[in-house]
Formats: C-alpha cells, sequence, structure tokens
C-alpha cells in the first residue's frame, strides 16, 4: 500500500513538473521562449559591455584609493590603478576580526578583483556567502573610481 501511494505520487509529481516545465504542451513555444531568452541575453550582454566601455574612458590615469569601509567581520579598503582609461590593476586592504571572516572575506576579493578587470567599473554582483565583505568591497571601489573620473 505505502508502494502504491508513493509510486502514485511520485508520478503526480512528475505531470506537475512537466507542466510547469512546458506549461502548454507543445515543443514549439518552448523553443520559441528559449530563443527570446537568449537574444535577451545577447542584448543585455551587448548594452553591459558598451557601458563598460564608455565607462572606462571616463577615467583619469593614476592610482586611486578607495574610502575604508568597515562592517561587522573586517575592514576592506580598494585602490586601483587607471593606466590608458582603463581600470588595469586592483589592491585592496583586508583587516578581519578572525581567521574564519580573513578566509572567507579573502576568496571573496579574488574573485572580486578578478570582475572589477572585467567590468570595468564597481557595478558587480556581490559573491556567495561573502556579503557583507562583497558590499564593503564595491563600496570602497566605487568610491576609488569616483576619484578616477575625469
Amino acid at each position: 500500500m505505502k508502494k502504491s501511494l508513493l509510486i502514485i505520487a511520485t508520478i503526480a509529481l512528475l505531470g506537475t513538473l512537466a507542466a510547469v516545465v512546458n506549461p502548454l504542451g507543445t515543443k514549439e513555444n518552448a523553443a520559441s521562449t528559449s530563443k527570446v531568452t537568449t537574444s535577451a541575453s545577447s542584448s543585455a550582454v551587448a548594452s553591459t559591455a558598451a557601458a563598460s566601455s564608455s565607462a572606462a574612458a571616463q577615467y583619469k590615469d593614476g592610482t586611486y584609493q578607495g574610502s575604508d569601509v568597515s562592517n561587522r567581520y573586517e575592514d576592506i579598503q580598494v585602490s586601483v590603478t587607471i593606466s590608458g582609461g582603463k581600470i588595469t590593476a586592483v589592491h585592496a586592504s583586508l583587516n578581519a576580526q578572525d581567521d574564519t571572516s580573513q578566509s572567507i572575506a579573502g576568496d571573496a576579493i579574488a574573485s572580486l578583483k578578478q570582475a572589477t578587470l572585467t567590468a570595468q567599473s564597481a557595478s558587480l554582483d556581490g559573491v556567495s556567502g561573502a556579503t557583507e565583505a562583497s558590499a564593503s568591497y564595491i563600496q570602497s571601489l566605487q568610491s576609488a573610481i569616483d576619484k578616477a573620473k575625469a
């Protein structure tokens, strides 16, 4: 009896999932939805790249230090080096309260530094599991970039 109920519940769940994935029950609608999503993603990437390149052209060459931003786990201060109007290097100093915070924030900062060089701006997504370190890094980075704007 228990196996029968489990099998029936599993079949009902799979049917519900299939209806959610393809609510109209046609392959054509699923394919066209996929195309629209891809097209929108391509447009978003193109507009982000254009915004990044226009923002980069506005930076004055030099090294700029952002504000020291504190949260409940650490203090972070970011500096950026601009060359040819682009961010070419990022340095972040980290003063954490304990070893765990040092490890989490240190890993997040490494990812955020690479993202900064790619984005050429402070328009970054935070690192999962390091929300406060990410927010402090981005705030300090924005402060440094503001100083570098022409």
